[in-house]
């Protein structure tokens, strides 16, 4: 299995990734490639996480205030619920959701 977090364009590009011009790097919207995927079986889903404590962005930081009074849920993420969003979209029972850009964030974006 093999997973992309972060954010990436959600506008729809084109019908075919075939048809896709891009540059070296550029990641496509999960909506763009639901018409090569689908097909297949495959699903693609785009999870967007908050401030979420890690070592290079900890819950303790000197940010971490600012970042806080912008949440709903007044804390930082953890990195097990957001691999635990993972699991479950790669599992059977998520098998139905695809081409979304889904929020892990806590409100922040709300």
């Amino acid at each position: 299995m093999q997973a992309h977090i972060g954010v990436v364009p959600s506008a729809v590009v084109s019908p075919s990734i075939a048809q896709q011009k891009f540059a070296p790097g550029f990641l496509i919207s999960p909506k763009a490639m639901r018409f090569d995927l689908g097909p297949r079986g495959i699903t693609l889903n785009n999870v967007r996480p908050g401030p979420t404590d890690t070592d290079m962005n900890p819950a303790d930081s000197e940010a971490a205030p600012s970042n806080l009074q912008h949440k709903a849920l007044e804390r930082y993420g953890h990195i097990d619920e957001i691999a635990s969003f993972v699991v479950y979209l790669a599992s059977p029972e998520a098998s139905l959701i695809t081409s979304a850009s889904l929020l892990a964030d806590g409100g922040y974006s709300a």
